[in-house]
C-alpha cells in the first residue's frame, strides 16, 4: 500500500528538482526521486498529468507549450490594441493624480484608472505560465487598481508613487496564490485517490472480492465519508 504522506513528499520533491531545471524533469529523474514507491500505469498517468497542469516538462512524456495559448495571446493582442490609444503616465504624474483625488477629483480618478492599465498588463504578464490565464490575471490586476484608489490612506505620507502598482501587484499575487491553494487540494486529492486504488487492489487480493467502503476506510485509515466521496468521483 502506498504511504500517503511519504508519496505528498515526493511529489514535492520532484515539483522542486524541475524547478531547479526550467520546470523539466526526465522519467529516470522521477523513478528515482520515488525510490521504492511503486504505482501502477494509470497512476504514473495521474502524475504526469499533475506535473503538466503545474506547467513541469516530463521528457519523452508530457509536451509543455512554452508560449502562451492561443486564446489568452488573441485576448492579449486585443487587449494591448485598445490600451494603445490610452496615454501612459510617468510615476511622478500618477503621484499628483492621486493627491488631487485625495482631495476629491472625480477627473483626477478617471485619469488614473486609464493611465493605470498599462500598469495592470505589465504586472499581468510578469506572471503569465503560473497556471492564472493573462485574462484573470488582468481581471484580479484591475480589482486591485479599484481596491487600492477606493481605500486610498487618509495620510499623506503613504500615498506614495508605487501605491497603486502595489495594490495591482498584491491583487496578481492572491489570485496566484489561491489557485497554488487549488492545486495544493488537488493533490492532495489524488494521493487520497491512488491510495484507496492500492488499497482497493491489495484488499481484492487477500480477500477475495470488492471490499466495501468501511474495509478501506480501516485499511487507510481515511475518514469513511471522504472515502465514499472520492469513490463517488472515480465512478463519475
Amino acid at each position: 500500500m502506498i504511504d500517503q504522506n511519504k508519496f505528498l513528499e515526493v511529489l514535492k520533491d520532484i515539483m522542486e528538482a524541475a524547478k531547479k531545471h526550467d520546470n523539466e524533469i526526465t522519467k529516470d529523474e522521477i523513478s528515482t526521486l520515488l525510490g521504492d514507491i511503486t504505482l501502477s500505469q494509470e497512476q504514473m498517468d495521474s502524475v504526469y498529468q499533475y506535473l503538466a497542469e503545474n506547467r513541469i516538462r516530463v521528457k519523452g512524456v508530457v509536451s509543455l507549450e512554452q508560449e502562451e495559448s492561443e486564446e489568452d495571446s488573441m485576448y492579449l493582442k486585443m487587449y494591448m490594441k485598445e490600451l494603445g490609444a490610452v496615454k501612459a503616465l510617468s510615476a511622478e504624474e500618477k503621484l499628483v493624480l492621486l493627491e488631487k483625488y485625495a482631495e476629491g477629483s472625480t477627473e483626477a480618478k478617471d485619469k488614473l484608472l486609464e493611465a493605470s492599465l498599462h500598469d495592470v498588463v505589465s504586472i499581468a504578464k510578469k506572471h503569465r505560465n503560473k497556471g492564472v490565464s493573462i485574462e484573470d490575471l488582468i481581471q484580479e490586476g484591475n480589482i486591485g487598481l479599484l481596491r487600492g484608489l477606493s481605500q486610498l490612506p487618509e495620510e499623506k505620507e503613504k500615498i506614495t508613487k508605487s501605491y497603486l502598482k502595489d495594490a495591482i501587484q498584491s491583487a496578481v499575487l492572491e489570485a496566484l496564490e489561491e489557485r497554488n491553494h487549488e492545486v495544493e487540494q488537488e493533490r492532495a486529492v489524488v494521493a487520497k485517490a491512488n491510495l484507496i486504488h492500492e488499497a482497493m487492489r491489495q484488499l481484492t487480493e487477500d480477500m477475495g472480492g470488492i471490499p466495501t467502503a468501511e474495509e478501506l476506510a480501516e485499511y487507510t485509515k481515511l475518514d469513511l465519508d471522504e472515502i465514499r466521496d472520492i469513490l463517488e468521483l472515480s465512478v463519475e
